[in-house]
């Protein structure tokens, strides 16, 4: 019976000694997660901080994009006068080269017309010369 005893008292101990390692292992898992759910609740609040200002990032940003496309919106019309003013620069130099092209066909023209002129007077001058010259001698 001693012998039961013995081993009663060897599974006891044996008991002890794994129920301290256990309480031990526990007390270590313990501390681990107590680390863990600090960890989490500083990574939960700088998320939270994260989260606000990404989200004032997007507002600001958004604001910039309509501000800009305000802008874009308003130089459109500037856009368009330069486009027509253009335009009516290209019709000015198109008329004024039709124009030149016409003055320039008149003037040879009138300037044909000038020569027969001053030709025929010339003639006719020496005519009235010769017939003053005639009749006074």
């Amino acid at each position: 019976m001693e012998l039961i005893y013995i081993s009663a008292l060897l599974v006891a101990l044996a008991f002890a000694y794994l129920t301290f390692f256990i309480v031990k292992t526990l007390m270590g898992v313990s501390s681990t997660i107590q680390s863990l759910d600090h960890t989490v609740s500083e990574l939960e609040t700088k998320m939270k901080e994260i989260s606000h200002e990404s989200e004032q990032l997007v507002h600001k940003t958004n604001s910039l994009t309509d501000d800009i496309q305000h802008k874009v919106e308003s130089t459109d019309g500037m856009f368009d006068s330069l486009h027509n003013v253009g335009e009516s620069l290209n019709n000015i130099n198109d008329a004024l080269s039709r124009g030149a092209a016409h003055f320039s066909v008149q003037s040879s023209k009138q300037t044909d017309q000038l020569t027969h002129i001053i030709r025929w007077s010339d003639a006719a001058m020496n005519l009235y010369s010769t017939y003053s010259n005639n009749k006074s001698a």
